[in-house]
C-alpha cells in the first residue's frame, strides 16, 4: 500500500500532463525490479524516486499497475464478485447501475476498498487532464479493467466479458463521489483484513457474544436440595365442591405431588411416599 501511494504520489507531482499516461509502457524490467525491491524487500525509504534520470514517470507507472498486476493473489475486486461486478455492467438504467456499483464495493474487504479507493481518485485526476495527456475515463478503464478483475478460470465467455470489465473501471472513475460516498474505507483498525490487499471470500457478520452461564450443579442423592432463589410461589385455586380435596381425608397424610422442573432444574422429594391402606 505505501509503495502505490508514493508511485501516485510521484506521478501526480509530475506527470499529469504526460500524455498517454499508464498506456504507453515505461521499462518494463526496471519497473519489475523496483517492485521486487520495495515491496518484498522492503526497500521503498531507500529508493529515491525523485530522480526523474533514473526513474521516469512511465515506468513508475507501469510498476504501480505491475503491482495490481501481477503481485496480488487475486484482482483486487476478487473472485467472487467477478460475475457480480460483470452483470452491473450490463445494466441498463444509469441510476442503478451505479447504486448497484456502490452495494458491491461496499463487499470488498476494507483493505481493497481502501487501495481502490486511493486508485480510482488517482485516476480521476488524471481524467481531469485528458486534453493534454489523451487520456479519458474510457482510456483508463481499457488498461485497467483487466488488472483489476479477472476471473479465475480463463474461458471463451470470459474473454467476452472483458469490455464489461472496462466499462465498470471507466463507471469508477466517473461516478467516483457516488460510488463511495457511504463506504467506510479505514482499514487500520479492522483486524479481520490483512495489511496486504489479498482478496478472501466474503463471510457473513460475526455472532455477537453470548454470556457465559454457570451450569447448576447436581445435587448429589443424600443432600438437602437446595431452593430455587427467585421462583414466584404457584397459585393455587380453590377447589369446586363437586371436587375431593387433594389432602384427602384428615389424618392421613397427602401424596407428595410429582417433583415440577423450575428453570431448567427439578425439584427433589426428600420426604418417602406414604401408601394408603386399603379397607
Amino acid at each position: 500500500m505505501r509503495f502505490v501511494e508514493r508511485g501516485i504520489e510521484i506521478i501526480e507531482l509530475r506527470g499529469l500532463d504526460e500524455e498517454g499516461l499508464y498506456r504507453k509502457p515505461g521499462v518494463l524490467s526496471k519497473a519489475t525490479k523496483l517492485v521486487k525491491d520495495c515491496v518484498e524487500r522492503g526497500k521503498l525509504d531507500t529508493i529515491d524516486l525523485t530522480d526523474e534520470f533514473e526513474w521516469d514517470t512511465k515506468t513508475i507507472a507501469s510498476a504501480v499497475k505491475g503491482y495490481f498486476n501481477k503481485h496480488l493473489g487475486e484482482p483486487l475486486l476478487t473472485f467472487d464478485l467477478h460475475m457480480a461486478f460483470v452483470n452491473t455492467a450490463m445494466i441498463l438504467d444509469s441510476d442503478r447501475r451505479v447504486e448497484t456499483l456502490r452495494e458491491l464495493v461496499a463487499k470488498l474487504p476494507p483493505d481493497n476498498r481502501t487501495i481502490l479507493h486511493t486508485l480510482i481518485q488517482h485516476l480521476n485526476r488524471i481524467a481531469a487532464h485528458s486534453e493534454r495527456n489523451l487520456m479519458k475515463a474510457s482510456n483508463l478503464g481499457v488498461v485497467f479493467g483487466p488488472t483489476l478483475m479477472r476471473p479465475e478460470r480463463e474461458t471463451v465467455a470470459t474473454i467476452v466479458n472483458i469490455k464489461y470489465q472496462n466499462i465498470i473501471v471507466e463507471i469508477m472513475i466517473e461516478e467516483i463521489d457516488a460510488i463511495f460516498s457511504d463506504v467506510s474505507l479505514s482499514s487500520s483498525s479492522s483486524s479481520t483484513s490483512n495489511k496486504t490487499p489479498v482478496p478472501t471470500s466474503s463471510r457473513p457478520p460475526p455472532l455477537p457474544e453470548k454470556p457465559t452461564q454457570t451450569p447448576p450443579s447436581r445435587p448429589s442423592a443424600h443432600a438437602t436440595p437446595t431452593p430455587v432463589p427467585s421462583v414466584p410461589p404457584p397459585v393455587y385455586r380453590k377447589p369446586s365442591p363437586e371436587q375431593p380435596q387433594e389432602n384427602g381425608p384428615p389424618g392421613k397424610k397427602a401424596l407428595p405431588s410429582l417433583p415440577k422442573r423450575v428453570s431448567g432444574i427439578y425439584a427433589v422429594c426428600t420426604e418417602p411416599l406414604v401408601h394408603r391402606g386399603t379397607k
